[in-house]
């Protein structure tokens, strides 16, 4: 599990900071919630264009942030999820929109720390799904 949640950090840090695509991003700021999500999603299914950048952006940034339920697992060793816990599932999505707004690899956008903590609460229901089932 170790060696998993090795590998996933890795790989998250370079699909938001280093990957192919975040070069020449613009470094805008979103502060309106679901302001990106609305016009994103509007855009795609009325034009039938952008499709992949929606999967991209949208269902994307939820799945990217399921596995960050097993290093916090792991390090909590407890599936309470707890005030502490909530405002750490906050706190770390928008220490990224941060970083990637000063290093320019991306735009500091609040509709991604949405996604991302509803990516991690996915994570760690279907971590408690899987520890409450029973062994044979």
């Amino acid at each position: 599990m170790l060696l998993f949640s090795l590998v996933y950090f890795l790989i998250l840090i370079y699909l938001l900071f280093f990957a192919f695509f975040r070069e020449n991003t613009t470094t805008e700021v979103n502060l309106i919630p679901f302001k990106n999500i609305y016009t994103l999603t509007v855009y795609t299914f009325t034009s039938g264009h952008g499709i992949w950048h929606w999967i991209v952006n949208i269902p994307g940034n939820i799945i990217a942030f399921i596995p960050m339920a097993l290093p916090i697992f792991l390090i909590r060793k407890s599936s309470t999820i707890t005030f502490p816990l909530i405002l750490f599932i906050l706190i770390l999505p928008i220490c990224i929109e941060f970083l990637q707004y000063v290093f320019q690899s991306g735009s500091a956008d609040i509709d991604d720390v949405i996604l991302n903590a509803i990516g991690t609460f996915c994570g760690i229901y279907i971590l408690k799904k899987i520890k409450k089932q029973p062994t044979h």
